[in-house]
């Protein structure tokens, strides 16, 4: 569906619960990407099967990214620190283009080889589940008891236990960034508001 131009702009929609997907949508006749941001947190299950069910108000996201009436297509592949990375079909395509768009080195062709070679295209069943790769489970180091996290333009899934660790120790660390962003951005303290 490339119904593009030079009026087409870039929109930032962000998800009720937090998917994070592309979509395309017209704007009085102009087409414009939209940004759905992923965000929250879910606890979810691996069945026997190797399937991940996609929490409803993310399925409803992924839905609206979908090209025409098709299911919606996520790519899967190896993370930072244990974890499977889950990306929209459109959101996966930018990210190779922004390779494309790098200055290719060894250390970069290595990325590109790994990257690609361990992703893997699944698409959601009618009941919202996608059917993960058994090697990246494995891998991963994932388990059945597991976690789904909005990681802004995409998915984490990590093992459960594992990310509760994590988290704990992290918010012990750095309360006060998180209550504070402008210091951690190097924006200084918020200004005083007026009476």
């Amino acid at each position: 569906m490339e119904r593009w131009n030079g009026l087409s702009r870039r929109c930032l929609r962000v998800g009720k619960a937090g998917d994070a997907a592309w979509a395309e949508q017209e704007n009085q006749g102009v087409w414009e990407r939209v940004v759905v941001v992923f965000t929250g947190t879910y606890e979810r299950t691996v069945d026997g099967k190797h399937r991940l069910g996609i929490p409803s108000d993310l399925r409803a996201l992924l839905a609206g990214s979908a090209q025409d009436d098709a299911r919606p297509v996520l790519y899967v592949t190896l993370g930072e620190g244990q974890a499977l990375y889950l990306y929209t079909e459109s959101g996966y395509e930018q990210r190779a283009q922004e390779l494309l768009n790098t200055q290719a080195d060894d250390q970069l062709l290595d990325f590109e080889r790994l990257f690609f070679s361990t992703s893997s295209r699944v698409e959601m069943d009618k009941q919202g589940r996608v059917l993960l790769p058994e090697l990246l489970l494995k891998w991963a180091k994932i388990g059945t008891d597991v976690v789904l996290l909005g990681a802004n333009d995409h998915m984490e899934l990590r093992d459960r236990d594992t990310w509760y660790t994590y988290l704990e120790q992290r918010l012990s660390e750095q309360h006060n960034q998180l209550v504070n962003p402008r210091r951690v951005l190097g924006l200084g303290p918020a200004p005083l508001r007026p009476d």
